[in-house]
């Protein structure tokens, strides 16, 4: 994988492009889970923005929908937060998170994007604190990924 310029910037360079059918805005899966979005489509390769990339956002929600809420990308040596839940919803250490597919949404549903890491609750805070692992393993270069023909409804 290439080296990012950023150490907020996390993206990967597969070797499927648009002459393949490969066009951004096109999630991209890895073992075990969400790797990414299509940004650039060339002929032969395409430039994937990993989820764990510091402008990275994915909302998700948990197998049972109790717990919603959007996946930020924190760079290439962070772990990410889960942001934009609600204080004393019931979440679980070790849970997993899954694309939520609302509407307009950039990915289709049931992805699995990440795990619950830790959470805590700040007395006065409008939203827990969550720290999530993505489920795709991008602590290396990504060897086979599957691009996701998927195109948003307006």
């Amino acid at each position: 994988m290439p080296t990012p310029d950023n150490a907020a910037t996390a993206w990967a360079v597969v070797s499927e492009g648009a002459g393949a059918g490969v066009d951004v805005g096109m999630p991209v899966v890895a073992a075990g889970g969400l790797a990414g979005l299509v940004i650039q489509s060339f002929h032969n390769s395409a430039v994937v923005q990993l989820v764990n990339d510091g402008q990275s956002k994915v909302g998700v929600t948990s197998a049972d929908g109790v717990v919603t809420g959007t996946v930020d990308g924190q760079g290439t040596d962070a772990t990410m937060t889960l942001d934009q839940v609600t204080p004393r919803t019931p979440v679980h250490k070790g849970e997993v998170m899954f694309t939520s597919g609302l509407d307009a949404s950039a990915y289709p549903p049931g992805i699995p994007v990440a795990r619950i890491v830790a959470f805590h609750t700040t007395p006065g805070a409008v939203q827990e604190t969550i720290t999530v692992a993505p489920e795709a393993d991008l602590s290396r270069p990504l060897a086979y990924v599957d691009v996701v023909q998927w195109e948003p409804t307006p």
